[in-house]
């Protein structure tokens, strides 16, 4: 049984770090915000002052004057072509040269001075973080009215299907019965179930609030664990409901949705610009991609911050769940069987589930919907499929870490 002492010191340390990560999730909103603001800069134009100004007028005499003036230096340049007298052959020498005259008089402006960056102007802080933090604190507030409908709502757009409490499904049976045990072991109310018949893999989630979620496991770990090793799975999401991580969960979800519109709004102008560009209203086509390629620029930077923060958090998260999952199970025997069957099996079903994260997927049309829609839920999930970027912004840590983790508290 895992040691008390080993137990609550990994759940201390795991909550300092969590809160330290969740802060920075807000800092990565300041980022974007002020890429925003720093592009914006950078594409205002420097001022155009006017150097030299041109005069042509006749003098007293008649003669034809043209007048350069150097508007900085005061410097005035009068070329004269004296008139031509009755019956002369123009172009003689001798005849027909310009005089020059220079003068000087009082500089009318001075030459612009560069101006610093970066520094403060309201005008485009209004038009780029301004209205970006408009823009993301409109699709945060739509993300969290969504998210507000409950579990329920996350479940069924994660692609689970409600399991019924009169089933006759022995394997739906017993995890009804399972999730009942470990609502009354933790003393919250029993969760909506849900199944993910499309997943062979093992693999559960747990979405909503504490009052109103809902908890779900794949088909492949209803047929591929035994009683006790299914309970081991559903003590570990039970244990993210007892710490309260729901909320939290939803927090990195609704932020994430408002970081990821701002990259998606460019894409959006990219794609209008296509038409544009064959028809003539090629002064639009030049708007789109100018604007779309600022948004993409500084939309990836944040979005990528926050997704390397919520990976970290959720790796924290997880770590701390392994071990309290210990409290209702009393023996890491199952747990770590289950860690070993889903490293043995992640690699293996990586390809036979719809993807749950623009990570996963390689068409852009699986793109465009897996970007915006699914990237945010893959931390609600008990462990993430290995990739190539398992080091920076995986959700999970390395199960092979978790493994030996739970073996070292045993």
């Amino acid at each position: 049984m895992a040691s008390p002492r080993s137990f609550f010191d990994a759940q201390a340390q795991s909550n300092r770090s969590i809160g330290v990560l969740v802060g920075l999730l807000l800092v990565s909103l300041v980022v974007l915000l002020g890429g925003l603001y720093l592009i914006g800069l950078a594409l205002q134009p420097e001022p155009v002052v006017e150097r030299h100004r041109l005069e042509y007028r006749h003098n007293a005499a008649g003669e034809f004057e043209t007048i350069f003036i150097d508007r900085f230096t005061g410097e005035v340049r009068t070329t004269t072509l004296p008139k031509e007298a009755p019956g002369a052959i123009p172009l003689v020498p001798g005849q027909s040269k310009p005089r020059v005259t220079i003068t000087h008089v009082t500089p009318e402006a001075a030459p612009p001075q560069p101006r610093p960056f970066p520094r403060w102007d309201p005008f485009i802080f209004f038009w780029t973080a301004g209205l970006g933090a408009v823009v993301i604190a409109v699709t945060c507030r739509m993300r969290f009215k969504e998210l507000s409908r409950g579990g329920g709502f996350l479940a069924l757009s994660l692609g689970g299907k409600v399991v019924p409490r009169g089933t006759t499904d022995p394997k739906l049976r017993q995890f009804l019965n399972v999730v009942e045990e470990m609502a009354l072991a933790s003393a919250v109310p029993v969760p909506k179930c849900y199944v993910l018949e499309g997943d062979p893999g093992i693999n559960a989630f747990a979405a909503g609030r504490k009052d109103d979620f809902a908890l779900g496991v794949t088909r492949g770990a209803l047929e591929q664990l035994t009683r006790d090793e299914l309970q081991a799975l559903v003590a570990h999401e039970f244990s993210l409901i007892d710490q309260d991580d729901m909320r939290r969960n939803l927090i990195i979800i609704g932020v994430l949705a408002g970081l990821l519109v701002v990259t998606k709004l460019g894409f959006y102008l990219l794609r209008q610009a296509i038409p544009a560009t064959f028809s003539k209203e090629f002064h639009r086509a030049w708007f789109f991609v100018a604007v779309g390629a600022v948004a993409i620029g500084a939309g990836l930077v944040g979005a990528y911050f926050a997704r390397v923060i919520q990976a970290a958090v959720a790796r924290r998260r997880t770590l701390r769940a392994d071990a309290a999952a210990l409290q209702f199970t009393r023996y890491p025997g199952p747990l770590l069987a289950v860690l070993r069957k889903a490293a043995a099996s992640a690699s293996l079903v990586g390809e036979r589930r719809p993807p749950r994260d623009r990570f996963e997927v390689e068409s852009q049309s699986e793109l465009d919907a897996a970007m915006y829609e699914r990237m945010e839920s893959q931390h609600l999930f008990f462990h993430s499929v290995p990739s190539d970027w398992d080091n920076v912004i995986t959700t999970h840590p390395k199960l092979d870490q978790r493994i030996t983790q739970l073996e070292r508290m045993a």
